[in-house]
């Protein structure tokens, strides 16, 4: 048994003080039809299923759906309902990820900039200015 069974929850990220409770940005993945598609047709008719009130709803467990109404479905938020909440504020709060070619990159150097700062390896401040210095920007 975990010590921490029963003593962890989900709630949305924090916001900024002063402007809002939460944060979340939009790192969700589109779906899209290449011009050279031999089946757009078919292709079509999977993305129509795919995000479909219903599939969205059946793999909820999963992956949560991009339906706004699903998160008051007592069938989607059955045992799940602390995400769900979490969810509803997070979603209300989110903003699309920065628009930038070098995405990649500045994901890249933020990630491991605040992991070595969380682990003493670097002052947040170093940590930082070695984020911005490896971003690719």
């Amino acid at each position: 048994d975990s010590k921490i069974a029963g003593k962890v929850g989900v709630v949305p990220a924090p916001g900024v003080a002063g402007k809002s409770e939460a944060s979340a940005v939009n790192g969700s993945m589109g779906l899209g039809i290449t011009s050279a598609s031999q089946h757009p047709d078919e292709a079509w008719k999977y993305i129509a299923f795919m995000t479909s009130q219903a599939t969205q709803n059946a793999y909820a467990k999963l992956s949560l759906p991009i339906w706004a109404s699903s998160y008051e479905d007592p069938a989607v938020t059955k045992g799940q309902e602390e995400l769900i909440l979490a969810a509803k504020v997070g979603l209300a709060a989110m903003y699309p990820r920065p628009t930038t070619p070098k995405y990649q990159e500045l994901s890249t150097a933020l990630q491991q900039a605040i992991q070595e700062s969380l682990l003493g390896q670097s002052s947040p401040e170093d940590a930082l200015k070695s984020a911005a210095e490896n971003s690719g920007l």
